[in-house]
């Protein structure tokens, strides 16, 4: 049987007999200084952070009692071993505890609001009177009851695995139940009498209050009984191996070239092995091609903190999360199941599973980072709920001051769109009859919650502990593409489904109890993909439809050409003359030196291979020319590239006949954060999702050879770190072309994202 990476089986009952607050470091604006905590049924509710530092606080002084006083006893190991400590992630969990409000009646007989709102001021210790300027109004939450789920994990933040035996489970119960027993009060304002409280742990049916603990404690110091707890212990496990790795099949039934060896994400399989990587552009390495890949959708139940890097006291997060967090859940999950396979020990470092970044759903349809290439025109006022958009790949320069799109994402078609239109309805708006199907923008909105760190000793605010949280709110819908060898499917396939339809922690802080609580849930294999992805001719592996794998609009899209790996041609590149390619994920690139990538010359060579390629402006052909130059800055000065003059670039690259764009390309600095090693990981410099151009090799008759190459990244992925989700690219997409050069564009709220994942 499958172990699950937890288990909620204790609950924390919590009776408040007093008012009490939990307060979001947040007020109204004329109105009350400070608003209190509240779940998406509307109660109030006492946070998962909050209750895990009452209970740390707690189960330390019981463990000091339990230890007669001694320093560095082995009931305090256990509370720290349970509670965690700056560089030991913790084995205990509790989820928020939404507090059901007593009812009350209020004196004109109907029913009383399950909050109410005091008055206070500051007293001047001198004169013993108010001060000027300190009345304050606070929100508060009457008697009630609340319960918090207790988890004891069963796996670190590295996903190592945590056995607990009945003894182990045992101890850590007692200890537990004792710290809830010194529980008297919580929420802010305690120390004026609010939030008394009484916490009583329970398992299943039975509550294990006072005397429950002061038997057990009687019978643990019984003479010839006392001993020393048992601390849960780490799994251990085979690391995953380099050398000499299983031929695995390619697409046409091939074995997998030699060295196909890869460096997997940190924490998925202990620490990544390292391999030399030949080649001149250092970017694609050959490895097992990708037979087997299904949608895994996950609906965010808490709010979820996908890792950036921390700005001064706030924790940023990303609006969608990385596969390098996706990649070490899915292969754990796999490695529990198959524990005796050396295939699946070994599926990352092999290059055999893959897992994309996990972008916004909406309608179903999932989000792809917004093309480079686009612009706006810049209209002051009100916000716009639709968008005229340019498609600079086939729009001159515009006349008027535009905006260039460099943020969100294109959910295309539109949500509810119907498959032969592309509108809304299955009808095309009168607005877009001229200017194309109607396809929808945007991005989830972040939550904030400010938090502050709790003195020990006085039970008072801590002096500058104030911190800001960002995350991905709760009721978002994300999706990710999980990706398979032939081998991997054929010995996991079977189980595939089950094993990732489970609920899950993922993203920073999900041990907190407050965020990244999330249910996971995998639609079924598709097990015919051929080069370039597609299934079918139409189809499109990025993109599109959430539960399907037939192409946006039924447009042709790319790869899927007759014998399954030639014809990589896309809807706007049906004349022949270029092909447009559009970085769905980061790209990280090596150049032949071993630093980053070598600005548009060094993606030419990663994409082409031994092909050369040159940039084409969507006009057609372009007139000879020497060099590369950025496009006007006009549209804000993005790196959007046209033909010109710029010196440091190859000589293939033409000069444009009119304005429009042959390239938008941005840079963006990657950083994480490993759990193995709790340090910061490498910076490391990639194309930014997004970037977008169309490209010819400079020999026509190569564009055969073109073609199926680009079919082969777009199935396999290009660049580094292939397995995290780096390196996703879509060729010929058909929201960039053919068809028109002006789009109308619905934008999305946050409520659009906020309710795709309710109900589910």
């Amino acid at each position: 049987m499958t172990p699950e990476p937890s288990t909620p089986d204790l609950i924390l009952r919590l009776t408040l007999t007093s008012d009490w607050g939990v307060a979001t470091g947040a007020g109204v604006a004329g109105g009350v200084d400070a608003v209190i905590e509240r779940g998406g049924d509307g109660r109030p509710v006492v946070r998962g952070t909050v209750i895990t530092g009452l209970m740390r606080e707690q189960a330390l002084n019981a463990a000091h009692a339990l230890d007669g006083a001694r320093p560095d006893g082995p009931w305090a190991a256990l509370a720290t071993t349970l509670f965690g400590t700056p560089t030991q992630p913790r084995l205990v969990a509790f989820s928020d505890a939404p507090v059901s409000v007593t009812p009350a009646t209020a004196p004109d007989g109907r029913p009383s609001p399950a909050t109410h709102e005091v008055v206070g001021v500051s007293i001047d210790a001198e004169t013993g009177t108010a001060k000027d300027d300190f009345l304050r109004f606070l929100e508060r939450a009457g008697s009630g009851v609340g319960e918090s789920a207790v988890t004891l994990l069963t796996e670190t933040l590295d996903r190592t695995p945590v056995t607990w035996s009945p003894r182990q489970y045992a101890d850590a119960r007692l200890l537990l139940a004792l710290a809830a027993q010194l529980v008297t009060a919580v929420g802010s304002d305690r120390s004026n009498g609010d939030g008394a409280c009484q916490a009583l742990l329970c398992d299943d049916d039975a509550e294990l209050g006072r005397q429950w603990c002061a038997e057990v404690v009687r019978r643990l110091r019984a003479p010839g009984a006392v001993r020393a707890p048992h601390l849960p212990t780490l799994a251990t496990s085979e690391p995953a191996r380099l050398a000499s790795p299983a031929p695995a099949r390619t697409g046409g039934g091939a074995p997998a070239p030699a060295g196909a060896a890869r460096s997997g994400a940190p924490g998925a399989v202990g620490r990544p092995a390292m391999a030399a990587r030949p080649g001149p552009a250092m970017a694609a390495e050959p490895g097992p091609a990708m037979a087997a890949e299904l949608a895994l959708t996950i609906v965010l139940t808490t709010p979820l903190v996908s890792y950036d890097v921390p700005y001064s006291n706030e924790v940023r997060s990303l609006d969608f999360l990385r596969g390098t967090v996706l990649l070490p859940w899915v292969h754990s999950r796999l490695r529990h199941a198959f524990a005796g396979s050396d295939l699946v020990r070994d599926a990352v470092v092999t290059g055999r599973l893959r897992v994309s970044d996990a972008t916004p759903v909406v309608g179903g349809v999932r989000g792809l980072p917004v093309p480079l290439v686009l612009s706006r025109p810049k209209v002051p006022g009100a916000r716009q709920e639709t968008l005229e958009i340019w498609n600079r790949l086939l729009r001159g320069e515009p006349s008027e001051v535009h905006v260039p799109l460099r943020s969100g994402y294109v959910f295309y078609p539109g949500p509810g769109a119907d498959a032969a239109t592309g509108a809304p309805g299955g009808t095309a708006p009168g607005s877009a009859t001229a200017s194309g199907p109607t396809v929808c923008l945007g991005a989830p909105v972040l939550t904030g919650r400010q938090s502050t760190a709790m003195d020990a000793a006085t039970g008072t605010v801590a002096t500058g502990q104030l911190f800001m949280v960002r995350a991905i709110p709760a009721g978002v819908t994300l999706q990710a593409q999980v990706s398979l060898s032939a081998d991997l499917y054929d010995a996991v396939g079977s189980r595939l489904a089950e094993l990732l339809s489970v609920p899950a922690r993922l993203g920073s802080r999900r041990f907190s109890g407050s965020y990244g609580q999330v249910v996971c849930q995998a639609g079924r294999a598709d097990t015919g993909l051929r080069a370039g992805g597609r299934t079918e001719a139409g189809g499109h592996p990025e993109g599109g439809r959430a539960t399907s794998r037939s192409g946006p609009g039924g447009a042709p899209g790319g790869a899927g050409g007759a014998g399954g790996a030639g014809d990589a041609r896309g809807a706007d590149d049906a004349a022949g003359d270029a092909v447009t390619v559009w970085c769905t994920s980061d790209l990280l690139l090596r150049s032949p030196r071993l630093g980053p990538v070598d600005g548009m010359t060094g993606l030419l060579r990663a994409l082409g291979g031994g092909i050369e390629l040159e940039l084409v402006g969507s006009s057609g052909p372009l007139a000879p020319g020497p060099h590369l130059t950025p496009a006007p800055r006009g549209p804000g000065g993005a790196r959007a590239l046209r033909p010109g003059g710029s010196p440091g670039l190859p000589a293939v690259v033409g000069r444009a006949q009119d304005a429009r764009y042959s390239a938008g390309l941005r840079y963006r600095r990657v950083d994480g954060w490993s759990a193995a090693d709790q340090q910061p990981r490498a910076s490391r410099v990639a194309v930014q999702a997004g970037s977008t151009l169309r490209v010819r090799p400079t020999d026509p008759g190569a564009m055969g050879s073109l073609r199926r190459r680009l079919a082969r990244l777009e199935r396999d992925g290009v660049g580094l770190l292939r397995e995290q989700g780096y390196g996703r690219i879509a060729v010929g997409h058909p929201f960039l072309g053919p068809g028109p050069d002006v789009i109308r564009a619905r934008v999305l709220q946050q409520s659009d994202f906020t309710t795709e994942g309710q109900g589910q």
